[in-house]
């Protein structure tokens, strides 16, 4: 079975979750809610933007990228990101060459806080990937674009309340390593 069978399964399991995490959140986030507090006075709630170096691979290539990401806690737990990687280089193999086009995934995301500075997270979502091969001694080359389930976990090491270093591993078609920093607002 072709992964593109499995995609409408998979997009289900994980609509579902996002809905059941949803319903849990909410009222959650409706109790803890301060009405005296500043909206941004929790950095562990709502925006953040992150920037990280990534490796993507698999048993064919190994490719570097730059990840840009976007996210929102909209819970003390819960939240969803976007991002977007885009390629830095190439992977040159004996007869192959490989060269990412783009990532672009979304994410429902679960974390916990062990202390007031340290973060752990889970993450699923999807992945829709494009990657540009070359058969240079036959003239050829075709693209591989994929859309895929994919899930991955972390951590976050906040060296101010705002400013942090991050880094997860994501599981989908290939697998990826990012370590980057992020800003919450």
């Amino acid at each position: 079975m072709s992964p593109a069978n499995l995609f409408p399964v998979s997009l289900r399991c994980i609509s579902t979750a996002a809905m059941a995490a949803l319903l849990v959140a909410v009222p959650v986030s409706a109790q803890e809610t301060n009405p005296g507090a500043a909206p941004n006075d929790d950095p562990s709630r709502g925006a953040y933007l992150n920037g990280a170096v990534t490796r993507i691979s698999n048993e064919q290539f190994d490719l570097d990228a730059f990840t840009a990401r976007a996210g929102w806690n909209f819970a003390k737990n819960f939240g969803v990101e976007g991002e977007i990687s885009l390629p830095t280089g190439e992977d040159n193999q004996q007869f192959v060459v490989f060269e990412l086009d783009r990532v672009i995934a979304i994410f429902a995301t679960a974390r916990i806080n062990p202390s007031e500075r340290f973060e752990l997270f889970a993450r699923a979502g999807l992945i829709d990937s494009k990657v540009d091969v070359r058969i240079p001694a036959q003239n050829d080359s075709f693209v591989v674009d994929q859309r895929s389930a994919a899930m991955g976990a972390g951590a976050k090491l906040f060296v101010t309340k705002r400013l942090g270093i991050r880094a997860g591993y994501t599981y989908a078609e290939a697998e990826s390593f990012d370590v980057g920093v992020e800003y919450r607002f």
